[in-house]
Order: C-alpha cells, then sequence, then structure tokens
C-alpha cells in the first residue's frame, strides 16, 4: 500500500532519505513481555550497584527540612549548537523554555514549582523573557561548533581541535553542580534543585544527581533510546539487525571518551566514589531514565520498544514572533510579489558561502522563484554577482514570523528549524551536515512534504532546483498543511510537564556505587579507544 506520496507504508526512510525498513510499526509485533523487557544493553553492561552508599551532599529531604517552601527544579541544556540568536539558532534553548514557560496557558508557577534554566550565556535574554529564572553554564558553544571542519558531510576534529574543545565540555560538566546548588548570581536569591531535568550532552546530570539525591528526568528533541526501529542518528547505518546495537556504541564511546572526566568530578567536586569498568555506561546513558522527547507523534510516532519511561510529547513553540518588528524595506518587499522561498542554514558553518550562494540564487532563479536567503553563520548570501530584486537577505528574524509567509523552505535540519517548518505548513527541503538533520530530512521525505534530502556535498543548481520544483506542487502543499493541522492540535508544553509529573519520584533512582570490578590501568588499546571516546563525545554534541 502506497501514501499519496508515493511511498510504501511499510517502508520507512533511512538516514539518507532512502527507502530503508524502519520496522516501526512491526518491531515487537507478537513478541512476548518478557522478550520485549530484554535488550543488548542490559546484558553488555552491568546494572548499577547498590553495595556500597556513600554520603551524598543534600538529600531531598534534607532540603526540605532546611525550610525551603518551594519545590525548584533545574533544567540543564547544554548544546554546541549556538544559537546566535533567538530567531534561527536558539531552537533548542527556545523548546526548553517553552516548556518551563507555559501549559496549556497557565504558568508553571502554578504547578508549585520553581524553575531555573541552565543554559550557556548567549541564551540569557531569551530564557528571562520567558519568565524563566537563568544561570550560566561553563563554556563557549561557538568554540566547539566553529572548531569543525566539514568534509564530505563529516564533522572531523584535529588533536589541536580535540584539545580545545575539550575544555568547553568539561567546563559545562563542572557548572552542573553550581548550576543546581547556587544562589541566583544576580539577585542572591538561595536554589538548591530537588529535581533535575537535563538533555543527554548535559555530560554529569547523573553523577550531580546521585550526589545530590534527586530524581533525573531527560527532555530531549533528538532520538537517544535505543530502538529496533531506527539507528542513532550519529551512526546512519542501513541494516535494521542493528539499530539497537547502534546506540550501545554510542553510549561505550561516549564513556570511553568522558570516565575519566566524569571520575574526576565525582572524587574532586561531588565526594562519590569513581565508577570502574569500560562498558558501565549508565553514568552517560538514558536509556534507564525516565524520558521525554520534544517532537510531534504525527512527525515520528514513538516506536514499539520504547517501555512506559519514554514519553513523545509534541513540540513545544514560544512566541517569538509577536514582538518582531520587519523593516519597511522587508515589509514591502513581501507584498510586492509571490509568496517566497526560505533558504537558510542557521549556525552551520559554510566552506566556500560564495559557492553556496551562486548555487542558490541560480536554483531560485531557473525555477522562477522569489527567495528570502538567512545568512546565518556560514555567511550565507555572500556573492560577487548582482543580487535580483526576487532576492531578499536576512538576519535575525523570527521563524514562527517568517515562515508561515513562506511557501516553503529550505534549511539543515536542526530539529527546531524543522518544527517551525512543519508548523507554518511549509514544504521542507533538508540540506544536512550532520547527525539529526539526516534524520529529520529522511522524515520529510517519507511523509511526502519534501524531497529526499541533499547533503551539502551534493547540493547543486540541478538537484536543488529539483528540490523547489518537487516543494511548489500542489499536492506536497497540501499534504504539508495537513500535518501542520495535526501539530497544531497537540499541547507539547502540557504533555511534557505532564511527563515530568508521571514520572517524578521522592529520591533519585540512582544509588551511589562502587563496581567490584578494578581497573589495571590504562594499556594502550584503552587509551586509543579513550581518544576515539573524546572525538565521538564531540560529535554528539553538536
Amino acid at each position: 500500500m502506497q501514501t499519496e506520496a508515493g511511498i510504501d507504508e511499510d517502508t520507512e526512510v533511512g538516514m539518507d532519505g532512502r527507502s530503508a525498513s524502519w520496522g516501526m510499526e512491526d518491531s515487537t509485533v507478537n513478541k512476548p513481555a518478557a522478550v520485549m523487557k530484554r535488550s543488548y544493553t542490559k546484558r553488555i553492561i552491568p546494572p548499577l550497584s547498590e553495595r556500597c552508599r556513600l554520603e551524598r551532599l543534600g538529600p531531598l529531604d534534607a532540603a526540605k527540612a532546611a525550610g525551603e517552601q518551594f519545590t525548584p527544579y533545574v533544567v540543564t541544556s547544554p548544546t554546541s549548537k549556538t544559537l546566535k540568536n533567538m530567531d534561527r539558532n536558539e531552537r533548542r534553548c527556545s523548546t526548553f523554555s517553552g516548556c518551563r514557560k507555559e501549559t496549556s496557558g497557565k504558568p508553571a508557577v502554578e504547578y508549585g514549582h520553581c524553575v531555573r534554566l541552565a543554559t550557556h550565556s548567549q541564551f540569557h535574554g531569551l530564557v528571562k523573557s520567558a519568565g524563566v529564572d537563568f544561570y550560566p553554564l561553563g563554556g563557549d558553544p561557538r568554540v566547539i561548533i566553529q572548531g569543525y571542519m566539514i568534509t564530505k558531510n563529516i564533522h572531523l576534529a584535529t588533536p589541536r581541535e580535540i584539545g580545545i574543545q575539550s575544555k568547553q565540555i568539561r567546563a559545562i560538566m563542572e557548572s552542573l553542580l553550581p548550576a543546581c546548588t547556587q544562589p541566583d548570581p544576580i539577585t542572591g536569591q538561595p536554589f538548591r534543585a530537588h529535581a533535575i531535568i537535563a538533555n543527554p550532552p548535559a555530560y554529569g546530570r547523573v553523577d550531580v544527581a546521585e550526589a545530590l539525591g534527586v530524581p533525573l528526568h531527560i527532555f530531549f528533541t533528538v532520538p537517544w533510546t535505543p530502538t529496533n526501529a531506527f539507528p542513532h542518528p550519529f551512526i546512519p547505518i542501513s541494516q535494521r539487525s542493528g539499530n539497537w546495537l547502534s546506540y550501545v556504541v554510542v553510549d561505550l564511546l561516549i564513556w570511553w571518551g568522558l570516565r575519566g572526566w566524569i571520575n574526576k568530578l565525582r572524587k574532586n567536586k561531588l565526594n562519590l566514589g569513581p565508577i570502574y569498568g569500560f562498558l558501565n555506561t549508565n553514568h552517560v546513558s538514558i536509556s534507564h531514565l525516565p524520558t521525554a522527547y520534544m517532537w510531534s507523534p504525527s512527525v515520528l510516532p514513538k516506536p514499539n520498544d520504547w517501555g512506559p519511561l519514554v514519553d513523545v510529547t509534541g513540540y513545544c513553540f514560544l512566541d517569538l514572533g509577536s514582538k518582531y518588528e520587519p523593516s519597511e524595506e522587508f515589509v514591502q518587499w513581501m507584498q510586492n510579489g509571490a509568496t517566497p522561498i526560505y533558504i537558510g542554514f542557521g549556525s552551520m558553518p559554510l566552506e566556500d558561502s560564495r559557492s553556496i550562494t551562486n548555487i542558490v540564487l541560480e536554483a531560485l532563479k531557473s525555477t522562477g522563484q522569489r527567495g528570502i536567503i538567512d545568512r546565518g553563520w556560514g555567511g550565507l548570501g555572500t556573492s560577487d554577482a548582482d543580487i535580483s530584486e526576487d532576492i531578499f537577505m536576512v538576519s535575525d528574524c523570527p521563524h514562527d514570523w517568517l515562515f508561515p509567509q513562506c511557501y516553503a523552505v529550505v534549511h539543515h535540519g536542526g530539529a527546531g528549524t524543522t518544527a517551525a517548518g512543519l508548523k507554518a505548513g511549509c514544504p521542507t527541503t533538508i540540506v544536512p551536515f550532520c547527525g539529526d538533520q539526516f534524520l529529520w530530512g529522511g522524515i520529510m521525505y517519507q511523509k511526502g512534504v519534501g524531497p529526499a534530502p541533499i547533503p551539502l556535498s551534493q547540493l547543486s543548481v540541478t538537484s536543488l532546483a529539483a528540490a523547489i520544483r518537487f516543494m511548489i506542487q500542489p499536492q506536497v502543499k497540501y499534504r504539508a498543511m495537513e500535518l501542520a493541522d495535526r501539530i497544531k492540535d497537540e499541547d507539547g508544553a502540557a504533555a511534557a510537564v505532564d511527563s515530568f509529573h508521571r514520572h517524578l519520584l521522592t529520591e533519585s533512582p540512582l544509588q551511589p556505587t562502587l563496581s567490584l570490578e578494578k581497573d589495571s590501568g590504562a594499556d594502550p588499546v584503552q587509551r586509543f579507544f579513550g581518544w576515539v571516546g573524546k572525538l565521538c563525545c564531540l560529535l554528539c554534541a553538536c
């Protein structure tokens, strides 16, 4: 049976946007419950031991006994997709802020919570504008993302860049505990977290929760929980049999890269014992933690083999466009012609922005379309050629204001930018650079709201023009509007807060642990995998 897009319903789309069996509908069909509960990670990775209970820094009961009259929790959201301005690149931070600020129109304070959002200083204004307390995390995400080179769509870091970026990740890790315990740096108001909401790149999150004795909940916009339905976004394998294992591999590589840093954090900052073993990934994995994924189930349904600890809540949006005031020139341009196509690559770096700009200009010209070019971090729009009156260059323009006025969008495929385009009912072409961008590009193709993704190395006048012609078909626009209607009926913020409340425990699910396994020292093989792991954890932070 085929969908309107001409794609078999039994076939999902692989990381390259082409046909691949993800098997989301049948991954657990006819499997007994006992079999479904077993996983490769449970066989390979030993569970956390409760043999040794070390003194915690401050359990929940002690904090309550100190006379605190509210239930504070901290949201940690470090990200290397850093985000230059609140319109285009602060998508991930906007998602977290939207979930915290509003739930079915009710302020979060009505739920009895005092919320602190800990993220990078670039987002201070955005967080405060959402009515949420802010605390700065360490590290500079710009340093991480600008340190990458793009070679055949794979972000490669030189040894020198690994050293520079490693310092940024360590700075993030070392700032997690102060974010959960220190007074407001401006007002001096005391704060101590009774619960933590974090995303996977908040390395050290499990250890801080363990030290404080508080529950931990994962919120994220990218699939990170093992499943047979599709591979980990950072390991785009084509064999369905390896899907589940790909998540285990990512956890192992991250653990190998961060193991030394995490143990130093535990010893020097958290008063906890070390975690031994090269297979003990519980302190970087999220498979054992309650998790809320903030994308629409109409876009990517919850796989059948994700258990009750995992929820797909829907997108969380902030209203950033209501305060935006476009220039008179921009307003006149929008009114004096056909509905334009948006093209922008956000925070993604471009090695040759002039060449990419020329491709964009020629593709728009050959298809007879007007275009809005978003300069972004990569300097898109830089060209020696004369710019046609059918082209308008923008910077710092909120997507929730701009996208509803566009017919279709072409972008890098960040989760937040993809969400904004779908909400606006825009057919979508994704030019993926790395990571989950390939996943969302494949889903756009599978849903029939966009062509197959075009990796940057394959972007040409011919391929982009073909993508634009695909998007301007009336049936594609109709499917995009249908999907937008389903997204508008969802209340992602309410569902996310409900997920947090349903899984909220009275104490940390993790006890301070010491494995019985002892280290025998790092031999050359271990040092090699440690180096590989450091590179991988940087890629996963992208």
